[in-house]
């Protein structure tokens, strides 16, 4: 599965009374009621009157692999639909075995059914008991592990009528979804799909929803003639049924987990490929047919390279890919048949800012690791999502250059740090958590994915991938814990990696690096000092360190062992530049203590995008010497785009030099740019600077530029010169989808934005994405808060409420809604005071709701904001 987040980047829930350890917790609470029953009867009541009592932190509960007590070998379904009471009607045959002992009952997931019957394969009818999560069936006899027997499963699904709760990962736990199925909504097509990650599958059919558990497949499905079927496999049949309707047989022979089970139902445009006998195909809404493989991009070259990469062949019927409307997450790797959300699908104009080739990069390298081979609990989520996140890296590495792959690694790390340092560090591989969904975070995927690929440079490329040759071949169509992985990168390097995985999966926490370079003009030698500051233990790093010492540069490998040490290097003269972590893999934080010339030089004569990318953040504390300004002029003609754009963005324009010598490099960029990314960048540089003479390249930006983030920049730079020009060319744009658009029209609208412009607000407030609402809900409060009509006032400060009180969304979304709620309380408090009474409830209303949320907020930076602003 693929979390987005920013337009971009995950699922826990409560379904009825059922918890994500199932089977296992339906009898450990039968064990903790007995319990409880002898503590209460054996426990001496104490006086605790004088006595301090301080509640210890309750600790998560430790997550086992589910128990295996059936072996699910087929699942075989007949399926048809109710469209209108949003209902399935299902007919399962499930085939099992005992797993190891002999049993005589088999319990399912089964969530909100109405059970018609359950029968054996004859036909007969067994005894059962259900109580809304889980189906337990008396199987009439005691089978033992030799013999297969069959259960048949009559039901209803209906997943409207399910108390489901979701999570940042996957926001309705459901499973079945029923889009638009009145056709009430003129501009949205009717669509069903189903989301089974991580056990909602259970909510459309009966099965063992856990993911160690692993099955065959088919499903036939009953459907008007005018649509359209995908599923996993291959499509066997299409029969007419001869009253309008029609039934698909989809059949896949290669077994794969429950959560990896699909079906969507619609109207579409299906575009083909193949790739070595196989079909791949595009599943687009009918106006974009003639962009679906620009849509997927690469697709079948990805089969190619990823089945080259690993030695091992894409082993499923076919692949394909598919759009849905109202997607609760980004994208799902079900087998062969893969799910994604509408904000892959755009036209040729909108294709050009967004790139969901990360995505499908991501979503198919889960075909080989989380597929193929599985995580055996949610507990090891980061054996399916670490790889799949390294696959983007693999991927950009291979079609556009080790600076790509780059870049999208800085990018993991951002994330990483972001949610370790803002909300918690955790380890990636955590026996103990909440719900399932707790686990897809940045932590399961973007440090994953970074710590493939230190283990990657450590061990060497040809270990590495032989090392996730043999992890596949040992351990294909079955369900892995991490030390299956150790295992196979031991056989293969010939090395104990306990250290590595112990400390990088098994820990949590990352390194917080202080480097200081000195240098010893007697003894020639550089001297590095390492000392390491977090909280955790002590990391063992692995450093490459590059000497550059008269135009030479020299390649020695350190290892830190100590919480503080130092390394000393003999050289033939004072290093021009020592760059330690020269390799630029290192997951932690680095503090660096280095001259300007250093980084100029390390600007110059880096040869990764990573070295740039570091010198010019470097540099950044050296803005008032010109040199530092003229090697970042020189860094906007670098070969690849973010060097060229971060070099622009860096650059201080109000030295007069420095805007003499970059402002034509700047407008240059801006309008001709191969790259969109860097024009988008100058771009902001020009609108930055609030110079009137450059009103007509923004003009021209606006009208000709293929890409809406520039036009979006190039729009708020009108309206800083022009602010009339500016609102008028806003109001020709509010139709325009693109996050690039929204974004810059709710800056211009918060800046300069009155009445006319709430409704905008308003309407966009609830279909955002993440990325826009959180520039909406930053600028929101603004327009309120210049507002006179106390009814707009009002409906704002709920749609704010419903961002600043969501304790499970993103905790950004929140102190944008809690600061935007600030200024219009100060606002309206200002308008109370000055005699306007109608004012007053609004200050008391958003009084009230802070009061309530500051109550529920755990997050430490928005408890300190709340402190802040009195509450």
């Amino acid at each position: 599965m693929k979390k987005i987040l920013m337009g971009l980047l995950v699922g826990g829930m409560v379904i009825g009374g059922c918890s994500s350890t199932k089977q296992a917790a339906k009898k450990a609470e039968k064990q903790a009621a007995a319990e409880q029953e002898r503590l209460e009867n054996e426990t001496e009541v104490v006086d605790l009157e004088g006595i301090e009592v301080v509640a210890s932190k309750v600790e998560d509960p430790y997550r086992a692999s589910e128990k295996r007590v059936n072996n699910l070998v087929n699942t075989s379904l007949e399926v048809s639909f109710d469209w209108e009471k949003r209902h399935l009607f299902g007919k399962a045959k499930l085939d099992l075995k005992p797993y190891f002992y002999p049993t005589s009952t088999l319990i399912l997931d089964a969530k909100g059914f109405d059970i018609n019957s359950v029968t054996d394969g004859n036909g007969k009818a067994l005894k059962y008991d259900y109580d809304n999560d889980f189906l337990t069936i008396d199987l009439g006899k005691e089978y033992t592990r030799d013999q297969m027997y069959t259960v048949k499963v009559d039901y209803v699904a209906k997943p409207n009528e399910l108390l489901t709760d979701g999570s940042e990962a996957i926001t309705n736990a459901k499973g079945l979804f029923f889009i638009n199925p009145d056709g009430e909504d003129k501009e949205k097509p009717m669509q069903i799909w189903t989301q089974g990650e991580p056990e909602s599958s259970s909510c459309w059919f009966p099965t063992i929803d856990s993911p160690n558990e692993n099955s065959t497949q088919e499903i036939f499905i009953t459907v008007k003639d005018k649509y359209k079927t995908l599923s996993n496999g291959a499509l066997i049949s299409s029969k007419s049924n001869g009253d309008g309707t029609r039934t698909d047989h989809w059949k896949q022979d290669i077994p794969h987990a429950p959560y990896l089970f699909m079906m969507t139902v619609g109207d579409y445009a299906v575009v083909s490929d193949t790739w070595k006998g196989k079909v791949v195909d595009y599943y687009v809404e009918p106006e974009y047919e003639n962009v679906a493989r620009e849509i997927f991009p690469n697709t079948v070259e990805m089969l190619s390279f990823f089945s080259e990469l690993f030695d091992y062949e894409f082993p499923w019927d076919k692949y394909s890919q598919i759009i849905v409307r109202d997607y609760v997450s980004g994208a799902m790797e079900n087998t062969s048949a893969v799910t994604f959300g509408e904000f892959m699908q755009g036209d040729e104009r909108y294709l050009v800012d967004y790139d969901g080739e990360y995505i499908v990069a991501h979503e198919m390298m889960h075909h080989w690791f989380g597929d193929i081979v599985t995580c055996e609990s949610w507990a090891n989520l980061p054996m399916n999502e670490a790889f799949a996140t390294y696959g983007e890296y693999l991927w950009f590495e291979h079609k556009y250059g080790k600076e790509d792959a780059d870049n999208h690694l800085r990018q993991y790390l951002v994330a990483y740090l972001a949610e370790a340092n803002n909300i918690a560090k955790k380890e990636l591989i955590r026996y103990r958590h909440g719900e399932a969904g707790d686990m897809f975070d940045a932590h399961s995927y973007q440090k994953g994915g970074h710590v493939l690929h230190m283990l990657r440079t450590y061990v060497g490329d040809e270990a590495f991938f032989k090392g996730l040759n043999v992890y596949l071949k040992d351990n294909e169509y079955s369900s892995v814990e991490i030390h299956n992985f150790r295992l196979a990168m031991e056989e293969v390097s010939g090395e104990d990696l306990n250290w590595f995985f112990d400390q990088w999966f098994l820990r949590a926490g990352h390194p917080i690096l202080d480097i200081q370079i000195d240098y010893d003009d007697e003894k020639k030698i550089s001297i590095i000092n390492l000392s390491q500051k977090q909280d955790e233990d002590v990391f063992q790093l692995p450093l490459a360190v590059d000497v550059y010492v008269d135009g030479k540069v020299v390649r020695e490998n350190i290892t830190m062992t100590e919480r503080e040490q130092s390394f000393e290097i003999g050289v033939a003269s004072k290093p021009d530049l020592v760059n330690v972590d020269a390799e630029k893999v290192l997951l932690g934080e680095k503090n660096v203590t280095l001259d300007k010339d250093a980084y100029v030089h390390l600007l110059k004569n880096g040869p990764k995008y990573l070295d740039k990318y570091e010198a010019l953040f470097g540099l950044q504390y050296h803005q008032n010497e010109q040199v530092v300004q003229d090697a970042m002029i020189a860094a906007m003609d670098d070969a690849y785009w973010a060097v060229r754009s971060r070099a622009a963005l860096n650059l201080d324009m109000t030295r007069d030099a420095t805007k003499a010598k970059a402002l034509n490099r700047i407008k240059k960029m801006a309008v001709s740019d191969e790259d969109p990314n860097a024009r988008t960048s100058s771009m902001s540089v020009l609108a930055g600077l609030e110079d009137a003479s450059l009103k007509s390249i923004f003009e021209k930006s606006i009208n000709t530029d293929m890409s809406y983030n520039t036009v979006g920049e190039a729009l708020k730079g009108l309206a800083k010169v022009d602010k009339d020009a500016g609102l008028a060319q806003a109001k020709k744009l509010e139709a325009v989808d693109s996050d690039g658009i929204t974004a810059a029209l709710y800056e211009i609208y918060g800046e300069h934005g009155g009445e006319d412009q709430l409704g905008y607000f308003e309407n966009r407030y609830d279909s955002e994405s993440v990325y826009s609402r959180y520039v909406l809900a930053t600028n929101y409060g603004k327009v309120l808060s210049r507002s006179s009509d106390t009814k707009k006032i009002s409906a704002g400060i709920d749609k704010l409420a419903s961002s600043a009180g969501d304790f499970k969304g993103e905790w950004f979304m929140r102190m944008a809604a809690l600061q935007s709620l600030g200024e219009v309380k100060t606002a309206m408090n200002s308008k109370s005071e000055a005699g306007e009474s109608s004012f007053g409830p609004l200050v008391e209303k958003i009084t009230g709701l802070l009061k309530s949320f500051k109550e529920k907020e755990t997050n430490p930076r928005l408890q300190m904001m709340y402190q802040m602003m009195g509450f």
